[in-house]
């Protein structure tokens, strides 16, 4: 990253906040950095791309940070570098990955390259127009690949291939449903274990086990 005093030649992704987004946004671009809508489209460098939020958190912004490699930091970063009239260095203020079911605990943020964590894998989304839109730009970031029926032949050459459904709508799990993905190969996992992924960086295995012994599978 290039700065010179208080310069900045860096994008960021104004996320959740108890802030005045507009005010932040003014004082980054006057100090020559950028603000991008979100990181769901294009390439993004990130090595000089960084998403601002007050907390961690599971907002669909967060989550393709997490699946596409860029750091979450805090936005007491940038009052930080305000104040010191000086680019400081972003690493004590990076903000966890998010809650672990194994250890009940934060995890660290640590690099990950995008599209590496669920590459290979197959997904197909359950649930209203929201409920996709939310994660299908989040799975592709990860490397995942949106499936758009539930068919043996949409499963070849594929890692593994698993389904998703809205935990708000059970009701779109019928029995049905769940012969035709049992046919087809597919697993029918709850979306915390996307989430787990993501927040350990990794593909968890399709039986992974939480601190409490439960399985996200459906």
């Amino acid at each position: 990253m290039s700065c010179d005093g208080m310069s900045c030649d860096c994008s960021l992704i104004l996320g959740s906040a108890d802030v005045d987004k507009a005010k932040m946004a003014t004082e980054i671009v006057s100090r020559g950095g950028r603000i991008m809508d979100d990181c769901c489209e294009g390439e993004v460098d990130t090595e000089h791309s960084f998403l601002l939020s007050d907390e961690c958190c599971r907002t669909q912004k967060y989550l393709v940070a997490l699946a596409t490699g860029i750091p979450c930091v805090s936005y007491d970063w940038i009052t930080e570098c305000t104040r010191k009239e000086r680019l400081v260095s972003h690493n004590s203020y990076l903000l966890p990955s998010g809650q672990s079911h194994d250890t009940n605990s934060s995890v660290q943020w640590t690099p990950r390259r995008c599209g590496t964590i669920l590459h290979g894998m197959l997904v197909h989304i359950v649930g209203k127009k929201a409920f996709k839109s939310f994660w299908s730009p989040v799975l592709l970031k990860a490397g995942a690949t949106i499936a758009t029926r539930l068919t043996s032949q949409e499963a070849t050459g594929h890692s593994m291939s698993v389904v998703i459904a809205d935990p708000e709508e059970p009701e779109r799990l019928s029995e049905s449903l769940r012969n035709m993905a049992a046919r087809c190969g597919f697993n029918i996992l709850s979306v915390e274990w996307i989430i787990q992924c993501l927040v350990h960086g990794y593909t968890l295995p399709l039986n992974h086990k939480d601190g409490s012994g439960v399985t996200h599978i459906v």
